[in-house]
């Protein structure tokens, strides 16, 4: 398959790190969502949007073909469905999502 920067892609977050997160996709590219591209405000904790094997739709910034690597952004899509924001409507990127898988571990702690 052939991609093309501008392509909205899916596939698996295997990774968070402080400055990004990874995500891996089933035709064996990868790619790296800076911090810088997740959300257009502050973000202090990336968990807090995304989480490790979350599914995800991102937009391609960059193609590394020969080591099958993508740079990736999430501003302007809706990670959750792949479709384009309408400019100047911002939603909550994980809505209910992660408190949905979280709260019984925090009610525990």
């Amino acid at each position: 398959m052939e991609h093309r920067i501008g392509d909205v892609v899916q596939g698996k977050v295997t990774n968070i790190k402080d400055y990004g997160v990874f995500v891996q996709f089933e035709d064996g590219y990868s790619g790296l969502i800076h911090i810088s591209k997740i959300n257009g405000s502050y973000i202090k904790n990336i968990e807090d949007f995304l989480y490790v094997g979350e599914k995800i739709y991102a937009k391609i910034v960059s193609v590394d073909l020969e080591n099958k690597r993508f740079e990736l952004t999430l501003l302007d899509l809706n990670y959750l469905n792949g479709k384009v924001r309408k400019p100047g409507i911002m939603e909550s990127l994980g809505g209910f999502d992660r408190l949905k898988k979280e709260i019984l571990k925090w009610i525990r702690k």
